[in-house]
């Protein structure tokens, strides 16, 4: 069982996809089977790092990370990784509540949130060739 569980653990990928301008994320397990689906509250963001949806998307795509942006804005790294943290547990707390997920993913996924919020903060956007 347990290396059931490392291996649950081990194998989820933060995926990100844009439909309609909505970024959503998806933690995957390793049958690439959606476990948990994220939708960011980007005005929440917006919000938290001062800046408008504007500022922040041309400073995504002038190549900056999260992580940067908030750099820029007087925002430490840790009180964004928090800032997040919140946001993706209420969204997997009320996930369990609905009966969308189980106890043990729930308690999987949270307890490995960190790493997949570190990949999303530090993500570039890189422009594609043309």
């Amino acid at each position: 069982m347990l290396n059931k569980i490392a291996a649950f653990i081990l194998l989820f990928s933060l995926t990100i996809s844009t439909t309609d301008g909505v970024r959503a994320q998806s933690l995957s397990n390793q049958n690439h089977n959606t476990v948990f689906e994220y939708t960011p509250n980007y005005n929440s963001l917006y919000s938290f790092l001062n800046i408008t949806e504007q500022e922040y998307t041309n400073s995504i795509k002038a190549g900056k990370t999260m992580a940067e942006i908030a750099k820029i804005q007087g925002i430490s790294k840790q009180s964004l990784i928090n800032f997040l943290k919140n946001q993706m547990t209420a969204q997997l707390d009320k996930q369990l509540n609905e009966g969308k997920i189980n106890k043990e993913t729930h308690e999987h996924i949270k307890s490995n949130l960190n790493p997949a919020i570190e990949d999303d903060i530090n993500f570039r956007f890189q422009k594609p060739s043309e």
